[in-house]
């Protein structure tokens, strides 16, 4: 055991290379490419952004696909609560990306880490999304409607506690 782990252990060998390239695509893959720090404040010239944000639109559109291919909650909770704190920073057309990605949360099934997106909605406010969630509370599933019409509650009570993950779900 001692003469593999020295193997591993040696930089020059062919083993501690292979780790090496190993553990360098990985760090390119979904969702491991995410996981870098980036403050909030610098959010808007990150070159990440746009492929976080098609991160989350895959989820929404192809859930299916994005279970089996890239799924992590954890990353879809954090970037959608680093993207909430990132609103003042961010340019008027990625907060357009925003209210869009807000409005394919309340029009699919439920998924895990969803309540953050009434939380976010919550932060952009009323002048951009209120139009189009008013036009969402009167869509033919009730399930969808119900969320809209809770998203426009929370943008009328800006006042209230942080939105929970039982509101969102009833």
């Amino acid at each position: 055991m001692e003469d593999f782990n020295e193997v591993w252990q040696d930089e020059g060998s062919a083993g501690a290379e292979a780790l090496s390239r190993w553990s360098a695509e990985r760090d390119r893959r979904l969702p491991e490419a995410f996981w870098e720090y980036v403050p909030v404040t610098a959010y808007a010239h990150w070159g990440g952004l746009k492929y976080l944000l098609l991160y989350l639109e895959w989820e929404s559109r192809y859930p299916d696909e994005w279970m089996s291919a890239a799924k992590s909650w954890g990353l879809k909770g954090g970037a959608l609560q680093n993207l909430t704190m990132a609103l003042p920073y961010l340019p008027a057309e990625v907060i357009d990306q925003l209210v869009g990605l807000v409005c394919l949360a309340v029009r699919r099934e439920h998924r895990c880490e969803d309540v953050r997106y009434a939380v976010l909605a919550r932060a952009i406010g009323g002048a951009r999304l209120r139009p189009l969630l008013a036009g969402l509370a009167d869509d033919p599933v009730e399930i969808f409607r119900l969320r809209a019409r809770y998203l426009l509650w929370l943008l009328d009570h800006p006042d209230l506690p942080k939105p929970k993950k039982s509101q969102w779900m009833a």
